[in-house]
């Protein structure tokens, strides 16, 4: 008798330290261990629960396990109790729990059954593990995974020893292998035939530690053909931190090399065309200055000697001889203006001198005080505003505001003869306007009045050889800046020309 008690006190502390060692297991997992019975009333509630959930033990006994259940959800815990009702287990089912502090959390979740002695089930178990850093992470690889494999370039991973691993749609689309063809290849099969310990180096480098970045070669593609890469190549290490592999990301950059050599061959061609012009310009400004100089003293000779043999003849020549030596005169004078004009135009580039600050109302004032003879003819009225200092060769300045409001007292119409400066800021640069109320410009003819010996009028209408605008265009471009004008045939002209706030000289 005293036997079989003592057997059965025995077998009463065997249990009671098996389930005080069960308890402790529960109470000191790192997973949420939760019982509740089939109404979801939760009976039991670890430490694990306490800090995957953010609940205490006291605060959820007696409550519903549908506090936990997020929303978008319905209906989740009264499927998983049905199932349970049944006797099924389920395990790894993945879902989303809504912690006490509100955050969204993913979890995978075993469920069992609870079964009293009789076997009957009268509740539930459920481990829940917090697996949302595993979530993301998976989420991350997928995310990096799939960028991988839709880049453009080709991304390829491989041993040591060069086999290759990984092997994406872009490595297809530039070397013309799949992956079937090429995993399990030596990365050496893409190596072109002048190149063949470039690969093996790279390696042996890799293997350092070292990364290569934006290093051009050659690449071997399936069919034949050789490609322009440009390689950045990085080791791969283990959890431990040992180097057991390469990621290499590669560019077919041949498209963009043969554009480089194609904009290197146009720009060698372009260099020399330039200086072949520029010498052919210096040689026709040169030509220009001597011819035009050379030209004056015979054409001064000229235009004396038939103006004495028109003085020394005028009473022994008829009408009609005497007319035909007034047009060799008027011919040779013209021809004097229009040496000294081509003699002009050419020094506006010759003769140029360097840039300097230059007020702009002391070059306006002596080109009027230049134009003074016209402006007492005509009785012109020439207005200013306030004009800017700027950059500028001065005489050349001085020349274009003649020019201007020269041609502006020329063609002056019937009316009072008004000319009116001005200028103004704009992105960064000076805009000046001359405007006067002349006879205008028809608007066919506002693209050629730049060109050299232009005209637009006949000879003996308005004096002059038509080559002042393209003085002025020719000094504006040096500046930097630009000329054009804006006209109403009857109702005048405004010709606008710029200049660089910073102006440099153009060579």
């Amino acid at each position: 008798m005293s036997s079989s008690v003592g057997r059965r006190r025995t077998e009463h502390v065997d249990r009671v330290a098996l389930q005080s060692h069960r308890a402790a297991i529960v109470e000191s997992s790192d997973d949420a261990i939760i019982g509740h019975d089939l109404d979801g009333m939760v009976v039991s509630w670890n430490r694990g629960a306490e800090r995957i959930y953010g609940y205490g033990a006291r605060e959820m006994i007696g409550r519903s396990v549908l506090i936990l259940e997020p929303p978008g959800r319905p209906d989740e815990t009264a499927m998983i109790l049905r199932r349970i009702k049944t006797g099924e287990r389920i395990g790894a089912y993945e879902t989303r729990r809504r912690r006490k502090d509100g955050a969204l959390i993913d979890v995978s979740l075993t469920l069992s059954p609870i079964r009293d002695p009789d076997g009957r089930i009268v509740g539930a178990s459920a481990v829940g593990r917090d697996i949302t850093r595993v979530r993301a992470a998976q989420q991350a690889a997928m995310h990096l995974a799939a960028i991988v494999e839709s880049s453009e370039d080709a991304v390829i991973g491989k041993d040591l020893d060069g086999i290759i691993t990984s092997w994406n749609r872009g490595a297809e689309r530039i070397y013309g292998y799949s992956a079937r063809d090429i995993l399990g290849s030596s990365i050496t099969r893409l190596a072109t035939p002048d190149r063949p310990d470039e690969i093996p180096m790279i390696l042996e480098r890799l293997k350092t530690g070292e990364r290569f970045r934006s290093y051009e070669t050659r690449r071997r593609c399936k069919d034949g053909t050789i490609v322009d890469i440009s390689l950045t190549v990085s080791p791969i290490k283990d959890p431990e931190g040992r180097i057991v592999g390469a990621s290499a990301i590669e560019r077919d950059i041949t498209l963009a090399k043969r554009g480089e050599q194609a904009l290197r061959r146009a720009l060698e061609e372009l260099r020399e065309r330039t200086e072949q012009l520029a010498r052919s310009n210096t040689e026709l400004e040169r030509f220009a200055s001597v011819a035009s100089h050379d030209l004056q003293e015979p054409a001064r000779t000229v235009a004396s000697f038939c103006e004495l043999l028109q003085r020394r003849c005028e009473g022994q020549l008829d009408d009609k001889a005497l007319e035909w030596i007034g047009f060799a005169v008027d011919g040779a004078r013209r021809m004097q203006r229009l040496i000294a004009d081509l003699l002009e135009y050419s020094r506006a580039q010759t003769r140029a001198r360097s840039f300097e600050p230059t007020d702009c109302a002391v070059a306006l004032n002596e080109a009027l005080g230049n134009l003074r003879a016209s402006i007492e003819e005509t009785r012109a009225e020439v207005t200013q505003d306030a004009l800017p200092t700027v950059t500028a060769d001065a005489s050349q300045l001085v020349q274009v505001f003649q020019n201007l409001i020269g041609n502006a007292i020329k063609f002056h119409g019937d009316r009072p003869v008004r000319v009116h400066v001005s200028a103004e800021q704009r992105d960064g640069e000076w805009v000046f306007s001359v405007r006067d109320d002349g006879v205008g410009i028809e608007p066919r003819h506002l693209d050629q009045i730049f060109e050299v010996f232009r005209r637009l009028h006949p000879q003996g209408k308005y004096p002059g050889t038509g080559i002042g605008l393209a003085i002025c265009k020719r000094v504006v471009e040096r500046h930097r800046g630009r000329i054009w004008v804006e006209s109403t045939p009857g109702r005048g002209s405004v010709f606008y020309f710029s200049l660089p706030v910073q102006a440099e000289a153009r060579p």
